[in-house]
């Protein structure tokens, strides 16, 4: 009794560490739970994707292929660990064959996109920028036409990722929406998506799905990222 007495003496004369560490052991624990709850829709994504990679192909019948344009300075350069860790597993087990193309300065993916060869579906792993840079080196081919059926997918890897919050169902945390994108890619689910077009000189011309920011504006976001 002693004992007790005098660890309610010890929290009521330390009551503010007292709290801290509660709350500190409270978000361990959510955090962990949160974790583990990844990790467990991790395991449900392939396990399904696999059924598809199961499936026997006819003769002569080749894999989906799926072009893959990476930009793994997203969130802070952690673009390519969120994708090995939550899309690459689900696009592999499904067969798919995956040619990744990643990105290493700001307007790259456009000048990938001019050179691009036959592909059964376009994926873009990163953010709002990166989308915009693939529609708009797309949509400035010649030959635009000849890609005009080929679904465009979206992972959401940046932080505001616009276009999955309106392709998406329901609010879903960050890692549940790249994986129900990537498997979204893998059954081939596609929806109509308007095209915003900016025209400005000739070769200037830029394409996004999500709206586009300039000047101030940018900068400040760029700085609250950071």
């Amino acid at each position: 009794m002693a004992k007790v007495v005098r660890l309610v003496k010890t929290i009521r004369t330390n009551w503010k560490k007292s709290i801290c560490f509660t709350s500190v052991g409270l978000y361990g624990l959510n955090y962990a739970k949160g974790k583990y709850e990844d990790g467990l829709l991790r395991t449900a994504y392939c396990e399904e994707a696999k059924k598809y990679g199961d499936v026997t192909l006819k003769t002569g019948e080749k894999p989906k292929k799926v072009t893959v344009f990476l930009n793994p300075a997203v969130r802070n350069g952690k673009g390519k660990k969120l994708y090995d860790k939550n899309v690459a597993p689900v696009l592999n087990m499904a067969g798919l064959e995956v040619n990744v193309v990643r990105t290493e300065y700001e307007g790259q993916a456009k000048k990938f996109m001019t050179v691009l060869d036959a592909t059964d579906a376009i994926v873009v792993a990163g953010g709002d920028g990166t989308l915009s840079e693939v529609l708009t080196g797309l949509l400035r081919r010649e030959d635009k036409e000849e890609f005009a059926n080929i679904p465009i997918g979206f992972i959401p890897l940046g932080y505001t990722n616009t276009l999955s919050k309106s392709l998406l169902p329901g609010k879903l945390s960050d890692v549940a929406a790249m994986l129900e994108a990537s498997f979204s890619v893998v059954r081939g689910t596609t929806r109509p998506t308007d095209i915003l077009c900016v025209k400005g000189e000739e070769d200037k011309t830029v394409y996004t799905a999500t709206g586009l920011h300039w000047g101030a504006f940018t900068d400040a976001a760029s700085r609250k990222k950071k």
